[in-house]
């Protein structure tokens, strides 16, 4: 999905800062990357492929959620247990400055 933002609309400012916060750490880049791709991460195997623990990749996440970039898909997992899959809601940004 393209998010197209216009700097001149408050609104759309106020997207941009959180954003901003979402992207403006190189570990989040690289959630979002693993995300990206065609097989799913719940929050564990997300940790353990970054060697993060688990509750710096929640911290991650929530902060990639608030800019609003990814979803989280509840699935069933091993042993009937419900699980968060982070899902992309957004795949390219354009933002337009004048």
């Amino acid at each position: 999905m393209l998010l197209e933002l216009d700097i001149k609309n408050e609104a759309d400012r106020l997207k941009l800062q959180k954003l901003a916060k979402a992207l403006c750490d190189f570990k989040r880049i690289e959630i979002l990357k693993l995300i990206g791709e065609d097989k799913e991460f719940n929050y564990g195997e997300l940790a353990k492929e970054i060697q993060r623990s688990p509750t710096s990749i929640t911290n991650h996440l929530n902060w990639i959620r608030e800019g609003e970039i990814i979803e989280d898909l509840l699935i069933e997992g091993k042993r009937g247990k419900m699980q968060k899959i982070p899902k992309l809601k957004i795949t390219e940004i354009k933002i337009k400055l004048k």
